[in-house]
């Protein structure tokens, strides 16, 4: 199939993409890699009236160091995040933007994209979540900032209006302090994950953030877990999941997803804890 017709407006500021999507309302929608849109699109399960594409757009992409933490434009695709020497001092940003597809779609994909898909499996989400970053928005008129946390509300779902574009993600440098790991669960490498979990190490504490679980990620804590033993650790992990209800789908039962979410927070925080070979992703077999 092929897309309804649509108006294609390639603007020259962010001032102008601001003012087509205020003027355009619901009918307007923002072309960034187009790795998710332009799918959907041909589908017909998005119709755009407008679409605005940022990519003439070079300032908004970009990474950049400061006194506060990093700053990441939100047309950054993610293979500049996987090869970028400034985000060297959380490898998990690079190791995360590894399990992002294929190559060719890490070089078209954008950080600020997958943010306002919300796609429940996306890792960015979860993983900007768990760094405690936040988004820069911008819309005609004005400016706001929101916490990840608070920008993904459901599947698919965001709190943006949609007269509003991302402009890019903050992660404060206090994030650097701990340790990080990162493990999914996949069909085939480069598949979209079946669950993934983020593990955040500080002392013997440990906060996990999934994704896969549900409509948007799912962050959990267990102190002192540095101390369990194996057994214990599982124990735990299973108390912490329990309020949790995951979804089922095509692929797999929302019980399967509940019972291999506690093996991704074992791996994601053995990944977080020195031993990368458990970090990255491992194949479903059924």
């Amino acid at each position: 199939m092929k897309p309804v017709r649509f108006e294609y407006v390639a603007p020259s500021s962010l001032a102008e993409a601001l003012a087509v999507l205020d003027q355009a309302g619901w009918g307007g929608k923002v072309l960034a890699g187009g790795q998710s849109l332009v799918p959907m699109m041909n589908f017909r399960l998005v119709r755009p009236e407008v679409l605005v594409d940022l990519n003439p757009l070079a300032d908004l992409a970009g990474i950049e160091q400061d006194a506060e933490g990093w700053r990441i434009g939100a047309m950054t695709r993610h293979a500049a995040v996987e090869s970028a020497a400034a985000l060297a001092p959380l490898p998990v940003m690079a190791r995360t933007a590894r399990l992002i597809g294929h190559w060719a779609i890490r070089n078209r994909g954008t950080v600020g994209g997958s943010l306002a898909h919300a796609d429940p499996a996306a890792e960015w989400g979860a993983v900007l979540t768990a760094l405690g970053a936040t988004v820069e928005v911008a819309r005609r008129g004005g400016t706001r900032t929101l916490a990840v946390a608070d920008l993904i509300v459901g599947p698919l779902t965001t709190a943006l209006e949609p007269n509003e574009i991302i402009t890019a993600v903050r992660i404060p440098r206090a994030a650097a302090a701990d340790r990080w790991g990162i493990y999914e669960v996949v069909q085939r490498p480069g598949d979209f994950a079946l669950v993934g979990a983020v593990a955040r190490v500080a002392g013997d504490d440990v906060t996990w953030t999934w994704f896969g679980l549900g409509g948007r990620p799912e962050t959990r804590s267990v102190p002192g877990f540095g101390r369990l033993g194996e057994a214990e650790r599982t124990a735990a992990l299973k108390d912490a999941l329990a309020g949790v209800n995951p979804q089922s789908d095509g692929h797999v039962s929302g019980a399967w997803r509940q019972r291999v979410a506690v093996t991704a927070a074992l791996r994601a925080y053995a990944d977080a804890t020195g031993d990368h070979a458990q970090g990255g992703y491992g194949v479903h077999h059924g």
